[in-house]
């Protein structure tokens, strides 16, 4: 849904994001759709289609949980491998719930969000920079109304702030880049 990605003059952005993924599904197509075109960043934002999966399978919460945090690093590694420089979101944070989603919401979703966050946080390295949406978009630990779109989705303000925040990190990236030439 992020339709209008950051602009850097001369380079190309490609959108291979897919609404309602987890991070199984894009773990799947990685290959294909990040690796195989050669790129010199991969900004990756996942997690939250498995986590919120908490709420109607409760009994699978550390397995849902584990997965989540294991793909994104299998992501992340691969990425790194290839020389691939990646710049991981954070999961944002949920805002309110609507009332259809009450009944398969679940305060342990919102728990797995923060314990998710945490792990992310530490993949930081050479080749991989995190940005913590968090510092964008909370209020209270909630997604901030005046960017979200339901619970789980940004609006077109919350885009925009996402694209700023990312413009910045892309631009120190290529910078450096450039510096090592």
């Amino acid at each position: 849904m992020w339709s209008e990605l950051p602009r850097i003059p001369g380079a190309q952005m490609i959108n291979r994001g897919r609404g309602g993924d987890t991070t199984a599904q894009v773990l799947a197509r990685l290959d294909r759709d990040a690796i195989a075109l050669n790129p010199q960043i991969v900004v990756l934002q996942v997690g939250i289609n498995d986590l919120k999966a908490i709420g109607v399978l409760p009994e699978r919460a550390a397995e849902i949980q584990a997965s989540c945090r294991e793909n994104i690093k299998h992501m992340v590694g691969d990425l790194e491998l290839h020389g691939i420089h990646v710049v991981v979101l954070t999961i944002f944070p949920v805002g309110r719930v609507e009332l259809v989603r009450r009944a398969i919401w679940s305060r342990d979703i919102d728990n797995a969000v923060v314990t998710a966050n945490t792990s992310l946080r530490e993949l930081s390295s050479s080749l991989t920079t995190v940005i913590d949406g968090d510092l964008v978009f909370a209020v209270n630990g909630r997604m901030n109304p005046k960017y979200a779109n339901g619970a789980l989705h940004l609006n077109e303000a919350g885009y925009a702030a996402l694209s700023e925040t990312v413009l910045v990190q892309l631009k120190q990236i290529l910078d450096s880049d450039e510096k090592q030439r």
